[in-house]
Protein backbone atom coordinates (compact mmCIF):
# COMPACT_ATOMS: atom_id res chain seq x y z
CA UNK A 1 0.00 0.00 0.00
CA UNK A 2 1.05 3.85 -0.39
CA UNK A 3 1.80 5.82 1.81
CA UNK A 4 -0.68 8.28 3.12
CA UNK A 5 -0.51 11.42 -0.16
CA UNK A 6 1.76 9.76 -2.32
CA UNK A 7 0.19 8.66 -5.15
CA UNK A 8 1.50 6.92 -8.96
CA UNK A 9 2.11 9.94 -11.95
CA UNK A 10 0.65 8.73 -15.10
CA UNK A 11 1.77 10.54 -18.35
CA UNK A 12 -1.01 10.22 -20.80
CA UNK A 13 -1.02 11.50 -24.56
CA UNK A 14 -3.73 9.65 -25.97
CA UNK A 15 -2.13 6.95 -27.77
CA UNK A 16 -2.47 3.34 -27.32
CA UNK A 17 1.19 3.26 -25.32
CA UNK A 18 -0.55 5.45 -22.99
CA UNK A 19 -3.39 3.37 -22.18
CA UNK A 20 -1.18 0.58 -21.88
CA UNK A 21 0.50 2.51 -19.11
CA UNK A 22 -2.48 3.12 -17.53
CA UNK A 23 -3.24 -0.53 -17.49
CA UNK A 24 0.19 -1.40 -16.08
CA UNK A 25 -0.29 1.23 -13.40
CA UNK A 26 -3.73 -0.39 -12.56
CA UNK A 27 -2.01 -3.49 -11.86
CA UNK A 28 1.20 -3.11 -10.14
CA UNK A 29 -0.05 -0.27 -8.41
CA UNK A 30 -3.51 -1.45 -6.72
CA UNK A 31 -4.62 0.58 -4.15
CA UNK A 32 -2.31 3.28 -4.51
CA UNK A 33 -4.03 6.79 -5.66
CA UNK A 34 -3.20 7.67 -9.50
CA UNK A 35 -2.92 11.28 -11.09
CA UNK A 36 -3.08 11.09 -14.64
CA UNK A 37 -1.19 13.99 -16.33
CA UNK A 38 -2.13 15.12 -19.57
CA UNK A 39 0.20 17.61 -21.09
CA UNK A 40 -1.09 20.23 -23.84
CA UNK A 41 1.83 22.13 -25.86
CA UNK A 42 0.98 25.91 -26.09
CA UNK A 43 0.95 27.14 -29.91
CA UNK A 44 2.88 29.81 -29.27
CA UNK A 45 5.77 27.51 -29.09
CA UNK A 46 5.68 26.92 -32.88
CA UNK A 47 4.51 30.46 -33.70
CA UNK A 48 6.52 32.73 -35.88
CA UNK A 49 7.44 36.18 -33.77
CA UNK A 50 4.78 38.35 -36.11
CA UNK A 51 2.57 36.02 -35.37
CA UNK A 52 1.74 37.58 -31.89
CA UNK A 53 2.16 41.24 -32.64
CA UNK A 54 -1.24 42.12 -33.37
CA UNK A 55 -4.80 41.28 -31.26
CA UNK A 56 -5.87 38.89 -34.00
CA UNK A 57 -2.95 37.03 -34.20
CA UNK A 58 -2.81 36.64 -29.63
CA UNK A 59 -6.87 35.54 -29.77
CA UNK A 60 -6.14 32.98 -33.04
CA UNK A 61 -3.32 31.86 -30.59
CA UNK A 62 -5.41 31.28 -27.75
CA UNK A 63 -8.16 30.00 -29.22
CA UNK A 64 -5.32 26.75 -30.57
CA UNK A 65 -4.41 27.05 -26.89
CA UNK A 66 -7.84 25.98 -25.60
CA UNK A 67 -8.37 23.50 -28.12
CA UNK A 68 -5.45 21.51 -27.09
CA UNK A 69 -6.54 21.91 -23.29
CA UNK A 70 -9.87 20.84 -23.79
CA UNK A 71 -8.45 17.85 -25.86
CA UNK A 72 -5.97 16.99 -23.04
CA UNK A 73 -8.82 17.61 -20.39
CA UNK A 74 -10.64 14.87 -22.29
CA UNK A 75 -8.10 12.16 -22.65
CA UNK A 76 -6.69 12.52 -19.17
CA UNK A 77 -10.62 12.42 -17.76
CA UNK A 78 -11.04 9.43 -19.88
CA UNK A 79 -7.98 7.92 -17.98
CA UNK A 80 -8.65 8.57 -15.26
CA UNK A 81 -12.26 6.97 -15.40
CA UNK A 82 -11.58 4.10 -16.67
CA UNK A 83 -9.42 3.72 -13.41
CA UNK A 84 -12.14 4.71 -11.43
CA UNK A 85 -14.54 2.33 -13.14
CA UNK A 86 -11.69 -0.65 -12.08
CA UNK A 87 -11.48 0.59 -8.41
CA UNK A 88 -8.73 2.69 -8.36
CA UNK A 89 -8.67 6.70 -6.72
CA UNK A 90 -7.53 9.05 -10.18
CA UNK A 91 -7.67 12.46 -10.92
CA UNK A 92 -7.20 13.89 -14.19
CA UNK A 93 -5.06 16.82 -14.41
CA UNK A 94 -3.61 19.06 -17.83
CA UNK A 95 -0.69 20.85 -17.72
CA UNK A 96 -0.15 23.74 -20.51
CA UNK A 97 3.59 23.46 -21.66
CA UNK A 98 6.06 25.91 -23.76
CA UNK A 99 7.91 23.49 -25.15
CA UNK A 100 9.08 21.00 -23.05
CA UNK A 101 6.99 18.01 -22.29
CA UNK A 102 9.17 15.87 -20.43
CA UNK A 103 10.09 19.17 -18.33
CA UNK A 104 6.30 19.96 -17.66
CA UNK A 105 6.14 16.36 -16.46
CA UNK A 106 9.17 16.28 -14.19
CA UNK A 107 8.02 19.91 -12.84
CA UNK A 108 4.63 18.12 -11.81
CA UNK A 109 6.37 15.42 -10.12
CA UNK A 110 8.60 17.19 -8.26
CA UNK A 111 6.14 19.79 -7.02
CA UNK A 112 3.22 17.31 -5.81
CA UNK A 113 6.27 14.47 -4.81
CA UNK A 114 4.70 11.54 -6.06
CA UNK A 115 6.35 8.28 -5.44
CA UNK A 116 6.59 6.87 -9.21
CA UNK A 117 5.98 8.08 -12.92
CA UNK A 118 4.51 5.92 -15.20
CA UNK A 119 4.68 6.61 -19.04
CA UNK A 120 4.12 4.59 -22.40
CA UNK A 121 7.09 3.98 -24.75
CA UNK A 122 6.71 3.60 -28.40
CA UNK A 123 9.40 1.44 -28.31
CA UNK A 124 12.12 2.76 -30.73
CA UNK A 125 15.59 2.30 -30.83
CA UNK A 126 18.34 4.00 -28.98
CA UNK A 127 19.46 5.81 -32.21
CA UNK A 128 15.55 6.45 -32.98
CA UNK A 129 15.22 8.43 -29.82
CA UNK A 130 18.16 10.31 -30.13
CA UNK A 131 17.25 12.02 -33.52
CA UNK A 132 13.20 12.18 -33.08
CA UNK A 133 13.79 12.58 -28.93
CA UNK A 134 11.50 11.04 -26.61
CA UNK A 135 9.77 12.04 -23.38
CA UNK A 136 10.14 8.76 -21.72
CA UNK A 137 13.43 8.28 -22.38
CA UNK A 138 14.05 11.69 -20.95
CA UNK A 139 12.31 10.85 -17.55
CA UNK A 140 14.29 7.97 -17.33
CA UNK A 141 16.88 10.11 -17.42
CA UNK A 142 16.47 12.86 -15.61
CA UNK A 143 13.46 12.04 -13.02
CA UNK A 144 14.78 11.61 -9.59
CA UNK A 145 11.60 9.16 -8.88
CA UNK A 146 11.25 6.00 -10.00
CA UNK A 147 9.69 5.75 -13.66
CA UNK A 148 7.79 2.62 -14.96
CA UNK A 149 8.42 2.88 -19.01
CA UNK A 150 5.23 0.41 -20.41
CA UNK A 151 6.73 -0.53 -23.65
CA UNK A 152 4.73 -1.87 -26.89
CA UNK A 153 3.66 -5.24 -27.03
CA UNK A 154 5.54 -5.63 -30.28
CA UNK A 155 8.95 -3.76 -29.03
CA UNK A 156 11.95 -5.30 -30.22
CA UNK A 157 13.88 -5.86 -26.42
Amino acid sequence: MSTPGEAVLVAHDGSDYAHRAVDAVARLFPGWPVIVLSVWESATTFAPAHALTTAEGVHAYARVDKAAEEVAEAIAGEAAEHLRNAGISATAVTVGSHGGIARAILDYAERNDVAAVAVGSRGRSQIKSMLLGSVANALVQRCPKPVLMVRDDDAAP
